[in-house]
């Protein structure tokens, strides 16, 4: 029997392809529009979704890619409001935990963890492009602004412009978020410092425990020694300046602890700000979150705080008097330090019993090194 040749089927071009560039930036412009009117009364110093990731929600993308041209869209047709933003900020939300959760898999390979609370583990830590964004938490990687891998070929053949109308991408569009495997081993000893399980600890735990930190390494005869909370030690481990001489952590106790809690705390309250990393984003790209005063570098916001909130920018503090100087060894296991902490303690005790002469010799060290590190 003769077969005859059948005509392929037509392909009809989507209604995405009848939109023409403007009318593409026009669209996001009323989706940006209407989640900037649903945002007037959100705290400000709380995270909150790119209008990039709300875009790219089922429901908002087919309203604005497929819908005919001839239709004029309206903020009403988005339903994007101060009621409705709880339950558009869960599905985007729950759109960016898929996306963490397969860089767990490509990190965490051959081990064996619970996905439905993997994320909110304490050793669960990501990195981005930067060397300052390292052992991120799930939250902290939500949050992280990178910029786009699209080339102008790529963006060229996407009609809607993301970047140039909602000043931001799609979360992680680039890739460059993944999994930190090195902070997640140097979360876990951590962890095993503070006695508690890394493959079951959660954030809020930790939290609860709110274990100080100290870095030996990072003790200053002048300005004392380093302490800091258990998220912060993580980064700190990450940091540059331990990169050829790991960090040696001991955990404090007692009245010196609850001293660095207080410390920390008035840090912390002192220092935020609001800081733009975006594209074509606004003159002043960083506000204070306490009195809205705005800058146009980092920097200066920086002298602000410190002048006019007496702030710190880091969740670190520095107590006071500094261990001495035979305990500042480089390059040893923390478990090593956290048995040879009492010894270390009366090694200090005894060295305030020395004769004057090496009193004056260490006072001349310290003018000499002091300045040979900034302070953390």
């Amino acid at each position: 029997m003769k077969k005859f040749n059948q005509t392929p089927a037509r392909k009809y071009p989507t209604t995405q392809h009848l939109l023409n560039k403007s009318q593409c930036d026009h669209r996001l412009a009323i989706l940006k529009e209407a989640y900037d009117d649903a945002l007037k009364s959100y705290p400000i110093y709380l995270p909150r979704p790119r209008a990039a990731d709300i875009f790219a929600l089922p429901r908002i993308h087919t309203i604005l890619a497929e819908t005919p041209p001839h239709i004029q869209i309206t903020k009403e047709m988005l339903n994007i409001t101060e009621t409705t933003l709880p339950a558009i900020m869960g599905d985007v939300k729950a759109v960016i935990n898929s996306k963490l959760l397969s860089l767990v898999r490509q990190g965490l390979r051959n081990a064996s963890y619970d996905e439905a609370t993997v994320l909110e583990l304490a050793t669960t830590v990501f990195r981005g492009p930067s060397s300052s964004e390292r052992g991120m938490t799930a939250s902290e990687a939500t949050s992280c602004t990178v910029s786009s891998s699209r080339n102008k070929d790529e963006q060229a053949n996407n009609l809607f412009d993301l970047l140039s109308v909602l000043n931001g991408d799609i979360w992680n569009t680039s890739g460059s978020i993944t999994f930190d495997c090195t902070g997640h081993n140097a979360a876990c000893r951590l962890l095993k410092l503070c006695e508690v399980d890394p493959t079951t600890t959660t954030i809020s735990e930790m939290n609860e425990l709110d274990p100080i930190i100290e870095c030996i390494g990072c003790n200053k005869l002048r300005s004392g020694r380093l302490v800091m909370t258990w998220s912060r030690a993580i980064k700190h481990a990450l940091n540059c300046r331990h990169a050829n001489n790991p960090s040696n952590f001991v955990l404090i106790r007692g009245t010196e602890a609850q001293k660095a809690r207080l410390g920390i705390k008035a840090s912390l309250e002192k220092g935020p700000y609001l800081r733009y990393k975006y594209r074509n984003a606004p003159p002043a790209r960083s506000v204070c979150m306490h009195c809205g005063h705005q800058e146009d570098m980092p920097g200066a916001m920086r002298l602000h705080l410190q002048d006019i909130h007496s702030g710190s920018l880091s969740a670190e503090f520095r107590l006071w008097p500094s261990r001495a100087r035979d305990s500042r060894n480089m390059g040893c296991d923390w478990e090593d330090f956290k048995e040879e902490e009492e010894e270390e303690e009366e090694e200090y005790d005894d060295s305030e019993d020395d004769d004057e002469n090496e009193s004056e010799e260490e006072e001349q060290e310290s003018e000499s090194e002091g300045d040979e590190y900034s302070d953390e």
